[in-house]
């Protein structure tokens, strides 16, 4: 919806918020590293966004797909009681619709089932009400509770906290690993553990019920990620290679967390912000005073906005050009199959 009614409201909060967060939090980004964006960018560093692209994507794929299926293993409030489960004497909890916009909760008892209808009676009510089988859905019926989180919960809790005596940076939402990969203080190896080691327990926390997104935690992986390939990069064509190892991870980030969210411009202006890599604060007020000269030398941020947006372009490409390929695969298969069956 890009109406004024919405976009106008939106500007305005995000200024407002903006203005008011601006006198208790920091503003000179989330890790701390040295400007790049007001170079140039290198050939080494454009060639390095281009061959990680594909693969911060192909990892952001896998990581995507575990947390889909951790996802589909997080308790409930209570559990859904299929229609094939469901028999007399059962206490359930339905959605009654009062119109075709309006639902309400409410609890009722099982008072009879047939093979295609389960009669309910609400409480408060003296009637039966028939729930036809292909309705049942719709209504959401509930049962019991889901007890498996307080056992999935605070074994997931239980296994970080013995982990993080040796890998400390597995704890919080994975701004500290971010910053220890950006910065590449460990081996190559030790980074590898910590990112299989953040992406099960990420996936483990959520499947065992606990709320949270996947945004700062992608953004850690991926700069991980970048931190061991490109230390393997930099091994196997040191001559090619970028000498900047902040900014090798930084780029990697960026393409991981635009697949992981589904949002490739959101991702490159993230990551420029939390870097600092965007244009600086006194260049724009000397902007605005007439005097250019500040963004002149900014190079509009090209050192790392253009390698940022090369890798974010090439791993969508190469995940659209997958979903198309595999599309188109299937579309020639299955036909064969049905044929042959």
């Amino acid at each position: 919806d890009l109406s004024f009614g919405t976009v106008i409201p939106a500007v305005a909060t995000s200024v407002l918020a903006t203005c008011v967060a601006s006198f208790v939090v920091d503003d000179r980004g989330l890790y701390a590293m040295p400007r790049y964006s007001y170079a140039w960018p290198s050939p080494a560093m454009i060639a390095w966004s281009i061959v990680m692209g594909p693969v911060a994507a192909g990892a952001a794929v896998g990581f995507r797909r575990v947390v889909k299926r951790m996802e589909a293993l997080k308790p409930q409030g209570r559990v859904t009681v299929t229609f094939q489960e469901v028999c007399e004497g059962h206490r359930l909890w339905l959605h009654q619709g009062k119109d075709e916009h309006e639902w309400i909760r409410r609890q009722a008892t099982v008072t009879g089932r047939s093979t295609q209808k389960v009669w309910v009676r609400f409480d408060g009510e003296v009637i039966d009400d028939a729930i036809e089988k292909e309705n049942w859905e719709r209504s959401q019926p509930e049962g019991r509770r889901d007890w498996k989180i307080l056992v999935a919960m605070p074994t997931v809790s239980l296994l970080l906290a013995i982990l993080s005596h040796d890998f400390p940076t597995l704890l919080g939402n994975g701004r500290a690993l971010a910053e220890v990969a950006i910065k590449r203080v460990h081996t190559p190896g030790f980074f590898a553990m910590l990112l299989f080691l953040k992406a099960g327990m990420t996936s483990a926390a959520i499947g065992s019920g606990a709320s949270g997104g996947i945004l700062t935690p992608s953004v850690a992986l991926g700069a991980t990620l970048g931190a061991v390939c490109g230390e393997g990069y930099q091994r196997l064509f040191p001559s090619l290679a970028p000498q900047h190892d902040a900014s090798m991870s930084v780029v990697a980030a960026a393409a991981f967390l635009s697949v992981t969210m589904n949002s490739p411009v959101t991702s490159v202006w993230l990551l420029m912000e939390f870097s600092a890599q965007g244009i600086d604060r006194a260049d724009l007020l000397l902007l605005l005073q007439g005097d250019a000269s500040g963004i002149v030398r900014s190079k509009l941020a090209a050192g790392m906005l253009l390698p940022i947006c090369l890798a974010v372009l090439t791993a969508n490409f190469c995940i659209r050009s997958g979903a198309s390929i595999t599309e188109r695969v299937g579309a020639l298969i299955w036909p064969t199959k049905r044929r042959a069956s």
